[in-house]
């Protein structure tokens, strides 16, 4: 038990990359935890950690020395999880990465989740870079687009549907585009991640396809940015369907030309083929599927 218990410390250091972020995490004393470590160190005969005074960061032995906690970590975890399933308990902690636009669309389903399971913790990691599951201790991670062939699992949960917005100050002071051809008349905000940010392609209700030249004095290259723009009556802009969603109930972003939307993206959970899956994979995943889709198409 007490190699577990400094496998764990050994773990949420390198996480946290601070031993003192680590002690108030773990609710020990950074005294105890610099011991933990210590020990460890000793007993592997080797430093796991490069120490100053301004960071903490892994040495080459401790990086793969964490790779071999984490999977041993998780075979202990699994079967746990394992003798908990045949009584239908979901518990233990659910680790799972998203794209940062999912946030607003994810945190009321785990809000859900939890309420359900009082045995269940979620450690939510939101980030668009591509998550190693395995390699970082993830149960699983959900993910835009179609989804290469790789050892993971994947399941398709829905789609995001890009709509056109403005804020309702913007609305009431210069109007709304009635078809995408007056759309050159209003000032957009621009999305630079994509590659041609001043060209907008909108489809009616039957796919078919307008595109149309944008221009716009506000740009940025992150969704959140673009919908602050937005709501502060920057301009018009294309925001996924889930960040906008509370701001339309809100009544503080309204629907621009709400016959028309852009493109649908897929959105897959992917996850490493376990036999079982813990019972708090799956029943995420459940909730996902029984729940709202992320598009009405």
């Amino acid at each position: 038990m007490d190699d577990l218990h400094r496998f764990e410390v050994f773990v949420r250091v390198a996480e946290l990359a601070s031993f003192s972020a680590a002690a108030r995490a773990l609710k020990m004393a950074q005294s105890q935890v610099s011991r933990q470590v210590r020990e460890l160190e000793e007993r592997v005969g080797s430093a796991l950690f490069t120490r100053t005074t301004r960071k903490v960061t892994l040495t080459a032995e401790g990086a793969t020395y964490l790779g071999a906690v984490r999977s041993a970590l998780g075979i202990l975890a699994d079967a746990e999880e394992a003798v908990r399933a045949s009584r239908g308990t979901v518990s233990g902690t659910l680790r799972l990465t998203a794209p940062l636009e999912l946030g607003e669309y994810l945190a009321p389903v785990l809000h859900d989740l939890l309420a359900r399971h009082p045995a269940l913790a979620v450690d939510l990691v939101l980030t668009d870079r591509i998550v190693d599951l395995v390699e970082e201790g993830f149960d699983l991670g959900v993910r835009f687009g179609q989804q290469r062939a790789s050892s993971l699992r994947a399941r398709r949960i829905g789609a995001i549907e890009s709509v056109l917005c403005a804020s309702a100050a913007y609305a009431a002071r210069h109007g709304l585009p009635k078809h995408p051809r007056d759309l050159e008349r209003h000032e957009h905000v621009l999305f630079t991640a994509k590659a041609a940010p001043d060209k907008l392609t909108l489809f009616d209700e039957h796919r078919r396809a307008v595109s149309v030249r944008i221009a716009g004095r506000f740009r940025a290259n992150e969704l959140r940015a673009v919908r602050l723009a937005v709501l502060a009556g920057s301009g018009l802009g294309m925001l996924p369907l889930p960040l906008a969603a509370p701001a339309f109930a809100e009544g503080t972003l309204v629907r621009a030309l709400p016959a028309w939307s852009g493109r649908t993206v897929p959105v897959h959970v992917v996850f490493p083929p376990r036999s079982p899956q813990p019972p708090r994979v799956t029943a995420f995943i459940e909730r996902l599927v029984a729940g709202k889709r992320l598009s009405r198409r």
